[in-house]
C-alpha cells in the first residue's frame, strides 16, 4: 500500500514538471529560424541585405512564423520582432508584464551619440524636454514657407526646361532629395546648400551631403560585427571622424557665428527666425547656463538633418508614385487645393491642416510606406511574461515592425492597396504606427507632416503628375525604404483657371 502512495505521488510529481517544463519550454521557444552557431541567421539575411530587400526578408519571417519570432543574430545573441500591433503598442507605452527600455545598442555603433535618436532614459528626457520648442507653431510656419519657397524654386527649373509648357519627364526623388536638402539646411542651420542649384549637374552633391551619408552608413555597418572588424568594413572611428570632417566643419561654423550674434544681442539673434540651432544655442532660464555643450548640438543638428532628410524625400516619392497610378486622385487632390487656395487665406500650419482629402493621401502614404520600416531597439530589462503566450527573457532585443503591421490584412482591409477614402471613417489605432509612439515617438513628425504637404499643394498647384511606363522602380532598404534609384514621372503644367 505504501508503495502504491510512493508510486502514485511520484507519477503526480513528474506529471507536475512535465507540465511545468512543457509550459516553460513554450514560453521560452518563440518561433524562428534556427540559425547556425555563432552567425545566427546571418546567412538567411544576407541574400536579402546585399540587395537591399531586408524588408522583404521580414515579412517573409512574419508569413513563415506568424506576428512573433525569434531571430538569432551573431554571436549568440537573439532579437524578438514583433508584428502584432496591440503588443507593438503596449511595448511602447511600457505596459507589458515586465519592463522595457530603449536598448543602448543603436548608441554604440552610432556616431552621433548625443542625438536624440541615440538617446535613452534620463538623458533622452532632458534632450526631449528643451526640443520641444523646435516644434511649436512659429517654427512648424517656417517649415511651411522654407518647404513653398523651395518648392517654387524647383518648379522654376522644371519651367525652364519646358518654356513653351509642353510635358518634361523628371526623377522625382532625385528632385525631392534636392529640394528636402534645401529645406532642412535653412530651418535647422539658416545655411544654403544650394542643392536644386545643382541638380542638372553630375556629381551634384556637397562634401557635407556626401559625408552626411557615412552617418547613416556606418550604424548599418557596425551592427552586429566586433569592433576589431570595423576598419575592414571602412568604418573604424578614425575612417569615420575623417569622413564626417565636412560635417563637424560646417556645424562648427554656423554654431561659433551664431553663438557670437547671440552673446551680442542679449541671447537671441534679432530680426530673424530663429532655427533649430538657435533654440539650442539659448541658455536655461532656470539657471542661465547652456542647455547643451558644443558636441550635444552638432550631433542634434546633425541627427534632425538624417531624420528629416531621406525619410521626407522619400516619403514625397512614394506619394508621386502611388498617385500617378491614381489619376482620379490626383484630380480629387487637386481641386481641393485649388477651393482652399482661392480663399486667399494665408498658407500656413493651420490652414494646411483644414485640407481634409489631403490629410487622407498623406495617412495612407504613411501606412503603406512608413518612414521607418522598424522601430529602434528595445530591451527587456526584466523577462516579460505572456507575450502572446511566450515569455521574453531578460536582456532580449525587440524590434517592432511597423510596416507589416500597417500591411497587415488582421488590421485593415485590402492592405495592399493605395486607398486615401478609408481614412474618411477611421480613427487610427495601435495599428497605426508611422511615427513610432510613446516616449520614444519622433519628435519632429510635426515638421516632416507640414514639409510634405506644402510641398504638395505647392506642385500640384501647378503640375499634374502621370505615370512614365517600364521602369524597373522598386524600394531598396537602407535605413529608409526609399526608391534610391531613382522614379520618372511626366509632368504636365497646368492651365491657368479663370
Amino acid at each position: 500500500m505504501r508503495q502504491d502512495i510512493i508510486f502514485s505521488t511520484a507519477a503526480v510529481v513528474c506529471a507536475g514538471v512535465g507540465v511545468y517544463l512543457w509550459t516553460t519550454l513554450k514560453k521560452n521557444k518563440i518561433p524562428g529560424p534556427t540559425g547556425l552557431p555563432f552567425v545566427g541567421a546571418l546567412y538567411e539575411m544576407l541574400p536579402y541585405a546585399r540587395e537591399g530587400r531586408l524588408h522583404e526578408f521580414f515579412h517573409e519571417m512574419v508569413k513563415k512564423y506568424g506576428p512573433i519570432f525569434n531571430l538569432p543574430l551573431p554571436g549568440g545573441q537573439e532579437m524578438v520582432v514583433i508584428a502584432d500591433a496591440k503588443i507593438a503598442r503596449a511595448l511602447l507605452f511600457n505596459r507589458v508584464n515586465g519592463r522595457v527600455e530603449k536598448s543602448d545598442e543603436f548608441q554604440k555603433h552610432t556616431v552621433l551619440k548625443q542625438g536624440m535618436i541615440a538617446l535613452f532614459g534620463d538623458q533622452h528626457k532632458v534632450h526631449r524636454k528643451h526640443l520641444v520648442n523646435a516644434f511649436i507653431p512659429t517654427q512648424l510656419n517656417q517649415t511651411v514657407e522654407a518647404s513653398c519657397h523651395y518648392a517654387s524654386q524647383l518648379m522654376d527649373l522644371w519651367k525652364a526646361q519646358s518654356p513653351d509648357g509642353h510635358p518634361i519627364t523628371v526623377d522625382i526623388y532625385k528632385c525631392m532629395m534636392a529640394m528636402t536638402t534645401d529645406v532642412l539646411g535653412r530651418i535647422l542651420f539658416s545655411y544654403e546648400f544650394k542643392a536644386l542649384d545643382r541638380l542638372s549637374e553630375i556629381g551634384d552633391r556637397s562634401t557635407f551631403e556626401a559625408a552626411m551619408d557615412m552617418l547613416t552608413i556606418a550604424p548599418a555597418k557596425r551592427a552586429g560585427k566586433p569592433e576589431f572588424l570595423w576598419h575592414y568594413f571602412g568604418v573604424s572611428q578614425d575612417q569615420v571622424k575623417e569622413a564626417l570632417k565636412p560635417v563637424y566643419d560646417l556645424l562648427g561654423d554656423v554654431i561659433n557665428e551664431k553663438r557670437a550674434v547671440v552673446q551680442q544681442n542679449g541671447g537671441k539673434r534679432q530680426g530673424q527666425a530663429r532655427d533649430l540651432v538657435d533654440l539650442l544655442l539659448e541658455s536655461d532660464p532656470e539657471t542661465g547656463k547652456d542647455k547643451f555643450s558644443t558636441r550635444e548640438i552638432v550631433d542634434e543638428a546633425a541627427t534632425f538633418y538624417i531624420g528629416g532628410h531621406d525619410t521626407t524625400a522619400s516619403t514625397l516619392t512614394w506619394t508621386f508614385y502611388e498617385l500617378v497610378q491614381r489619376p482620379d486622385v490626383i484630380a480629387q487632390l487637386q481641386e481641393e487645393i485649388d477651393n482652399m487656395l482661392a480663399t486667399g487665406s494665408p498658407l500656413d500650419n493651420i490652414f494646411i491642416s483644414h485640407f481634409k482629402y489631403l490629410d487622407y493621401v498623406f495617412s495612407e502614404i504613411l501606412r503603406l510606406h512608413p518612414p521607418t520600416v522598424m522601430t529602434n531597439w528595445r530591451k527587456a530589462m526584466t523577462d516579460l511574461e505572456d507575450v502572446r503566450g511566450y515569455r521574453i527573457t531578460a536582456g532580449t532585443r525587440i524590434m517592432i515592425a511597423i510596416r507589416e503591421i500597417q500591411r497587415s490584412p488582421e488590421y485593415w482591409p485590402d492592405a495592399e492597396d493605395f486607398k486615401p477614402e478609408r481614412w474618411a471613417n477611421l480613427k487610427p489605432g495601435n495599428e497605426y504606427l508611422p511615427f513610432s509612439d510613446g516616449e520614444y515617438k519622433c519628435i519632429g513628425h510635426k515638421m516632416a507632416t507640414m514639409e510634405v504637404k506644402a510641398t504638395l499643394v505647392a506642385i500640384l498647384s501647378k503640375y499634374t503628375p502621370r505615370f512614365v511606363p517600364n521602369q524597373n522602380s522598386r524600394g531598396i532598404y537602407a535605413a529608409t525604404l526609399a526608391l534610391k534609384n531613382g522614379y520618372k514621372v511626366e509632368l504636365v503644367e497646368r492651365r491657368s483657371r479663370s
